[in-house]
């Protein structure tokens, strides 16, 4: 594997794992197709921004997020469109959702 870590320093990666009452799904994702809209719109240096199904858990979904570097996720955190999405979620939530952020050191 090349290692490119000085090209990509500082490019962050968000899995954010989310479990939904199942009452509550076809709003959620309804609210995550239009949040992903925005942030394809809105944020250049968002390099990905996807929405999964967990594999295992019923009515649990992830979010994958590649942001190009600090300020790329702080613009995201930032944004009204996600303080709007993020201010529906507490009556969907099923459980707490849980955030794994993790820094780029290499890809190929």
């Amino acid at each position: 594997m090349e290692d490119r870590s000085s090209d990509d320093a500082g490019a962050i990666t968000l899995v954010v794992t989310i479990p939904i009452k199942p009452d509550f799904e076809r709003e959620f994702l309804e609210a995550a197709h239009q949040l992903t809209e925005k942030v394809r719109e809105n944020e250049p240096d968002t390099v990905h921004f996807s929405l999964n199904r967990h594999p295992t858990e019923t009515s649990t979904f992830v979010f994958v997020e590649v942001y190009r570097d600090s300020a790329a996720l702080h613009m995201h955190q930032e944004s009204e469109y996600l303080a709007a999405a993020v201010a529906r979620l507490p009556e969907w939530l099923a459980g707490s959702p849980e955030e794994l952020q993790l820094s780029q050191v290499a890809f190929r």
